[in-house]
């Protein structure tokens, strides 16, 4: 069974080489879960327009979307995960990755590695 690893909402992930990094809180369900069965599934979908008809039950959409199928590695190393953290940081504030500069205090946060081993998308424009 995969567990669908939604984090879509938050858009808290990057990439490098073969991994998706995320982030998550250090406790929950999710890592409980990962923790029992790594396989995982990465969703993402970007909702491009709608596409109105004036029978409202034939209204449509154009999207793009990927799933990327692999397993999840929770990241235990500090390095690691400070550098993980970095690229996480200068995503979403460009110039301010320096600012995790102590590995030991990520401890606040888990960070997964999923390992990509199918990618698949789909696309209605």
């Amino acid at each position: 069974m995969y567990y669908n690893v939604d984090i879509f909402q938050s858009g808290g992930d990057v990439c490098t080489g073969d991994k998706i990094f995320f982030h998550s809180a250090p406790q929950g369900s999710k890592l409980d879960y990962m923790r029992n069965d790594d396989r995982v599934c990465f969703e993402m979908s970007e909702m491009l327009d709608i596409v109105p008809n004036p029978d409202p039950c034939r209204f449509s959409t154009r999207y793009r979307s990927v799933q990327v199928f692999g397993r999840a590695e929770i990241v235990e190393d500090e390095g690691q995960k400070a550098s993980a953290l970095r690229l996480l940081v200068e995503k979403f504030a460009p110039g301010t990755g320096d600012l995790v500069k102590n590995p030991a205090g990520t401890g606040g946060v888990a960070v997964i590695a999923l390992h990509n081993r199918r990618i698949s998308g789909r696309a209605n424009f």
